[in-house]
């Protein structure tokens, strides 16, 4: 019932043109046709960072919790290539200002009431 032919079996060789990069694990077997929750936390769990890569970019486009949690987990990833297509899959979806800090107003204060302080009601 395994499709030997699926990206989800196949075993892909470690970045030979990276020698610092993490080794690559086996992958995880998937059914076939599995859902887009299945697909997004295998992106997360799979040990191999060929599949996480694959199953990310058949995630593309897809703007669901699962997937945006999948994207945020791979972009602190320690392997370069699998970082790099989480963060250019962010930008396609938020944006090329996904991951950039905002200023955040200070909040206003209402305006000091003439009542000298003393709470509402002018207590004495």
């Amino acid at each position: 019932m395994v499709n030997s032919g699926s990206i989800y079996r196949t075993a892909c060789p470690a970045n030979v043109n990276n020698p610092s990069a993490v080794p690559d694990g086996p992958p995880l077997e998937l059914p076939p046709g599995a859902s887009v929750d299945v697909r997004a936390r295998a992106a997360m769990q799979s040990p191999s960072a060929e599949q996480r890569i694959e199953l990310l970019r058949g995630l593309a486009g897809m703007k669901s919790p699962a997937v945006v949690a999948a994207l945020r987990h791979n972009v602190r990833s320690e392997h370069a290539p699998l970082r790099k297509v989480a963060e250019t899959l962010m930008t396609q979806l938020f944006g090329a200002a996904w991951n950039r800090s905002r200023a955040i107003a200070p909040p206003v204060q209402p305006p000091q009431g003439d009542d000298g302080g003393r709470g509402p009601g002018g207590a004495t």
